[in-house]
């Protein structure tokens, strides 16, 4: 009776501690990716588009913001327990979204790309803090004043 008391305890702990870590996890994916993206945000807030961009290369102004989502598409790839394929593909369209109003500066492009934007942090907004969440808000606002 003992043994199965103490493993069963064991067994209760351990399912505790993965779901701590599984919810640890998932907040420090949600918070990396807030974080770039603000970061790829505030990139593009400043962004003037120049030629020079092309198909294997950012322009020399969009260089920044293209090293930044290389780096959010990255973060994403290697979500872990859980995975998260939603920021994965959000982060993946911003980066593609981004190469192609580079390249062209049309204004659907640019569209294009600050809808990513606002998608990839509507994706995280739920589980930031109330201070980062009511700074997400404006950051949404800002691109959406852009469109």
């Amino acid at each position: 009776m003992k043994t199965t008391i103490k493993t069963l305890c064991a067994i209760t702990l351990i399912a505790f501690s993965a779901t701590n870590t599984i919810k640890s996890n998932v907040e420090e994916n949600n918070r990396t990716t807030y974080e770039l993206t603000a970061l790829a945000a505030d990139g593009y807030l400043r962004y003037k588009h120049e030629r020079g961009a092309s198909v294997n290369a950012c322009s020399d102004n969009g260089k920044r913001l293209c090293t930044i989502l290389s780096k959010l598409t990255q973060a994403t790839r290697l979500f872990i327990n859980p995975e998260r394929e939603d920021l994965r593909k959000l982060a993946q369209n911003a980066a593609l979204a981004f190469r192609d109003f580079d390249f062209s500066g049309t204004e659907k492009d640019k569209k294009a790309f600050a809808h990513t934007l606002i998608s990839l942090l509507q994706a995280t907004l739920p589980l930031l803090s109330e201070t980062e969440a009511n700074e997400c808000r404006i950051i949404m606002k800002q691109i959406q004043a852009t469109i």
